[in-house]
């Protein structure tokens, strides 16, 4: 991503997948999205068991 998008595009940001790996995903570009911080690592919040 750093390199399609460059490391300014990047930056406080988070490379997410967006079907998740262990549900068939895989690391291919196409599987590949750039999110916020918050919103890649608050999607648990409120959800059983991750409290």
């Amino acid at each position: 991503m750093k390199k399609k998008l460059g490391a300014a595009a990047i930056a406080g940001k988070d490379i997410d997948h967006k079907h998740p790996i262990r549900n068939g995903g895989g690391n291919s570009a196409g599987n590949l999205r750039v999110r916020s911080e918050k919103a890649n690592r608050s999607w648990r919040k409120g959800k059983k068991g991750y409290d």
